[in-house]
């Protein structure tokens, strides 16, 4: 799909479990570039995309733009919005597969320092 902003692709590599959908926008490459008008025809797109989602049972997702860096300014970079389905691995705990900063922003992180759990796990490890 594309509209006068920006086109919507399905990306050849996707990042999500049910895949995800990015928008390159046209001569753009950063949000502040974008005109009021710009962002309802990029907005009124978006919401069509998530009823494609929303009509085949998926309701929760996450967004992300990826403009050009500041000092950078080549006019080589493209805006993009990537945009994942996010699923629940239990629905009555509503524990999602995933969050946006491991996905999208590449960014793990860990619940536990590994101090501790080399710590807590030597005893287990040794008696063996």
């Amino acid at each position: 799909m594309e509209d006068s902003t920006a086109a919507w692709i399905a990306p050849f590599a996707p990042i999500g479990a049910l895949g995800d959908v990015m928008a390159v926008f046209h001569q753009r490459g950063a949000i502040e570039e974008l005109s009021d008008a710009e962002i309802a025809v990029f907005a009124a797109s978006l919401t069509q995309v998530v009823s494609y989602f929303a009509d085949n049972g998926l309701s929760s997702f996450n967004l992300s733009f990826f403009p050009e860096q500041p000092a950078e300014k080549s006019g080589r970079h493209r805006l993009t919005a990537r945009l994942l389905p996010r699923f629940y691995l239990n629905n009555s705990l509503h524990v999602s597969d995933a969050s946006y900063l491991q996905l999208l922003l590449q960014e793990a992180f860990c619940m536990r320092f590994p101090e501790t759990l080399a710590a807590q796990m030597r005893p287990a490890l040794q008696n063996r």
